[in-house]
Order: structure tokens, then C-alpha cells, then sequence
């Protein structure tokens, strides 16, 4: 009697054990991604200091100047509903300070990590300053 015991405890704790260590296997093994050090999850380092630029919407600043670089757009990593739409028949202008992140390559072109327009950039900007010129 205790054998047929034994051999039937053994019977149904046989896969029981293997699948606590199949599911074990599993999980360590489970790869998981890192975070991208990019966009505005990413972290910040660059200051920009008092830069005017414009706001056209949708969180994206152009700077006023883009003598020194007239593709560079800044994305502003917060929202603010009080902020005024500019038009080129009524321009409104902001300096604005803050700190510059990375912007995330696009998905489309990994290859050459820059985006499908490669000329237009939008940095991700964690305003910390901002003021109305108008």
C-alpha cells in the first residue's frame, strides 16, 4: 500500500515539478527591452537659453532665427493651453529656456538613425522657462 502511494505521489508531483520549472525557465529568460534614453522619457542635457521662437501648435516651437540651423523644431515635453497659436499674419513670439533631450529615431529608417525627412528634427524640450514677447 505505501508503495502504490509513493508511486502515484510521485505520479502527479512529476509534472507538477516540471512546470513550475518550465515556468521558471520562462521567465528568466523573458528579454525585456530598455527604456530608449530618447524623446521626453529620455533624459535632458543640453540648456538652451532664451531662444525666441514661435508656437505653431501642437507643441512645436521654431525658433525665429534659423540662420544657424533652419531645420531644428523644438517639442515641448509639456502642454499648456494658454499658449498662443502664431501666424505668419500675426506673429507671436516666446523666448523660452529649458533643457534639450534626444530625439528618438525614427522607425522607418533605423538604418541611418534620423528620420524619413532627415532635415527636419524635433527635439524634445523640458521647458522651463517661458515668456511672451507680444
Amino acid at each position: 500500500m505505501k508503495r502504490i502511494r509513493r508511486k502515484l505521489h510521485h505520479f502527479f508531483l512529476r509534472p507538477v515539478y516540471a512546470l513550475v520549472v518550465i515556468v521558471g525557465a520562462m521567465l528568466a529568460c523573458e528579454k525585456k527591452e530598455p527604456a530608449p534614453d530618447c524623446g521626453c522619457e529620455g533624459t535632458f542635457s543640453q540648456p538652451v537659453d532664451s531662444v525666441v521662437v514661435q508656437y505653431y501648435g501642437n507643441q512645436v516651437f521654431i525658433p525665429r532665427d534659423l540662420t544657424k540651423n533652419p531645420f531644428r523644431f523644438f517639442m515641448a515635453c509639456q502642454q499648456d493651453s494658454t499658449w498662443v497659436v502664431s501666424s505668419p499674419q500675426d506673429p507671436y513670439y516666446y523666448v523660452i529656456s529649458g533643457l534639450e533631450g534626444k530625439p528618438c529615431p525614427s522607425a522607418f529608417d533605423m538604418h541611418n538613425m534620423q528620420s524619413v525627412i532627415p532635415i527636419i528634427s524635433y527635439i524634445p524640450l523640458n521647458i522651463t522657462s517661458i515668456e511672451a514677447l507680444k
